[in-house]
């Protein structure tokens, strides 16, 4: 695969190399880099695991792991970055956990966090995992998560720890599932939702966390479907497209009932008004 890659990528070079013997053999974490734009200024890859100098397997995990990093300079505006690339174990918990922390351990050492870092791969986690909450704790900045067809499936901002700014979710086949603006983790303000043919599902509004008043929500074909109200994240009502329907017909009744009645005939339409009390109070 390397060999592939290096006979399209002409113009550019990489660092990594092979997890099963520090060498060739078995899987890389390799970084493709454009050596006419960067200098690479120095490389290395490290076991994950507890002797990370040396081919090996750490805690739980079932294969060699390993992350590959690389400080390079822009060459014409002098700019630096690190750029750290790794695959996480598929079975060990505990591996991905002391993964995320040796990774971290090894940024501080080489600049503490002093310049930019960008941090990729697979980490075989969720979102929500002790593995990822203890990488996010740490960096700041973009996140994004790819489906395994390569398209994107999230994109947002981790700050001060905790998800800020609008989070983007994606469905497998490219297209926008939800949107959302985040403060310290939290739900707050906007919020929609598109089923996967691209049609809006439903959208509202997050006060710290709960919803707050009206919430739309469509079908698959664009129809309006239901209105729910809501105070401090408490439903107070929920109206659907028949009660609509049925309030729209009360109102175009009411509105000819008034309409034909005479001034000079009071005494009935406060008599019809009785009648029809009950259904006044359902509407």
């Amino acid at each position: 695969q390397i060999g592939h890659i290096n006979d399209i990528l002409r113009k550019y070079d990489y660092i990594g190399v092979g997890r099963d013997d520090g060498k060739s053999k078995g899987e890389y974490c390799a970084i493709y880099y454009d050596s006419s734009k960067y200098t690479m200024i120095k490389h290395e890859t490290i076991w994950l695991s507890g002797n990370p100098s040396e081919v090996s397997i750490g805690w739980d995990a079932a294969l060699e792991r390993i992350c590959t990093y690389g400080y390079f300079e822009h060459k014409s505006s002098k700019q630096r970055i690190w750029i750290f690339n790794t695959h996480f174990d598929h079975i060990g918990r505990i591996s991905r956990v002391q993964s995320s922390k040796l990774i971290l351990d090894q940024i501080n050492k080489l600049n503490g966090f002093s310049e930019p870092i960008v941090v990729m791969g697979d980490f075989n986690d969720l979102p929500n995992s002790l593995s990822i909450q203890i990488l996010n704790k740490k960096l700041e900045g973009l996140t994004y998560e790819w489906y395994s067809n390569g398209n994107l499936r999230t994109k947002g901002m981790f700050k001060n720890g905790s998800g800020n700014g609008t989070w983007n979710q994606y469905w497998p086949n490219g297209q926008i599932k939800g949107s959302t603006t985040l403060v310290n983790g939290e739900p707050n303000g906007e919020a929609k939702v598109w089923y996967d043919n691209g049609v809006k599902q439903n959208e509202g509004i997050f006060d710290s966390g709960k919803r707050e008043g009206d919430w739309i929500y469509w079908d698959r074909n664009g129809e309006f479907e239901k209105r729910e109200y809501y105070e401090s994240g408490r439903l107070i009502y929920t109206r659907t497209e028949e009660q609509n329907k049925t309030k729209s017909k009360r109102k175009e009744f009411f509105s000819l009932l008034f309409e034909t009645v005479d001034m000079d005939e009071k005494f009935y339409v406060l008599s019809i008004g009785a009648i029809v009390n009950p259904l006044l109070i359902s509407c």
